[in-house]
């Protein structure tokens, strides 16, 4: 079994059996991280398709992440604005 197999057997099961779990400590946020890195990870799983015609292009894979990262900081900013008392 190569890595981008076991990588992808392991999506449908959990993320958590191939993030370093120092990265998805349980906190208040634990699936909002989950949910950023699951994306991640199915991307990469996007670009490294067997065949190079299956494969996203750099600039989609770029746009992708771009919009994972602002999903991400935006619940962040949410989760902060809701900690703070009024």
């Amino acid at each position: 079994m190569n890595l981008r197999s076991w990588v992808g057997d392991s999506l449908c099961e959990t993320v958590m059996k191939v993030v370093d779990t120092n990265l998805l400590r349980d906190d208040e946020h634990f699936s909002k991280k989950e949910e950023c890195v699951s994306s991640i990870l199915g991307l990469a799983m996007e670009c490294t398709r067997e065949s190079p015609e299956e494969r996203i292009n750099i600039k989609e894979a770029v746009s992708r992440l771009l919009k994972i990262r602002v999903k991400f900081l935006a619940n962040e900013a949410m989760a902060r604005r809701r900690r703070q008392p009024n």
